[in-house]
């Protein structure tokens, strides 16, 4: 299913493929619009993960059968190195 911002055709913007899957494709208007549902921040496509990133709340959204599955209680934590978060130094 393609979601069409208002005002844009169906054939504009370039489809982003997703790793893993050859005829996999998010449209980049998808990108662009879509938002994590629970801080309704900003998402980052992460190719190797196959997945939607939100930093802020160092969550992964998978995509499944080209469908990014945006719900919390589905949504697999990430470690801190995959946030970019630096950690203090013990005794530092």
């Amino acid at each position: 299913m393609y979601i069409r911002p208002f005002g844009k055709s169906v054939n504009q913007g370039e489809p982003v493929p997703v790793p893993g899957k050859e005829n996999s494709m998010i449209r980049e208007e998808l990108l662009a619009i879509i938002a994590c549902p629970k801080c309704k921040g900003a998402v980052e496509l992460d190719r190797e993960k196959n997945g939607l990133i939100c930093r802020q709340c160092s969550l992964l959204y998978e995509i499944r059968d080209d469908i990014p599955i945006m719900l919390v209680d589905e949504a697999k934590p990430l470690a801190s190195q995959d946030t970019g978060d630096r950690q203090a130094e013990p005794g530092a």
